[in-house]
């Protein structure tokens, strides 16, 4: 009877479980997130040495009398990256000699 108990105990507790983790498990996302600005451009819309954001952005445009008219795509105003750097740019060593000389 004491062994029936054990077992009954121990299959409550990993059903409790179970359930538990079905219930609160995380969300998962089946998109891969961008590192992105914030102006929203990703870093390969980025100019390498000086950061100024090189892809165009979307802004409204207006009639003369101030009603809406659809929208135009206008450069980017942003002057530099501020988004997450890669990894291997923070970790890397250069070897190379700068170029500048």
């Amino acid at each position: 009877m004491l062994a029936f108990l054990d077992l009954a105990t121990g299959a409550a507790i990993l059903l409790v479980g179970y359930a538990g983790g079905r219930v609160h498990r995380p969300r998962r996302s089946d998109s891969v997130p961008i590192a992105e600005c914030a102006c929203g451009h990703s870093l390969g819309e980025h100019h390498e040495k000086t950061g100024a954001c090189l892809a165009q952005a979307e802004r409204p445009h207006y009639h003369e009398n101030g009603s809406r008219n659809g929208h135009e795509w206008v450069p980017c105003v942003c002057m530099r990256y501020v988004g997450p750097r890669p990894v291997d740019e923070l970790f890397s060593i250069k070897h190379l000699p700068p170029s500048d000389q």
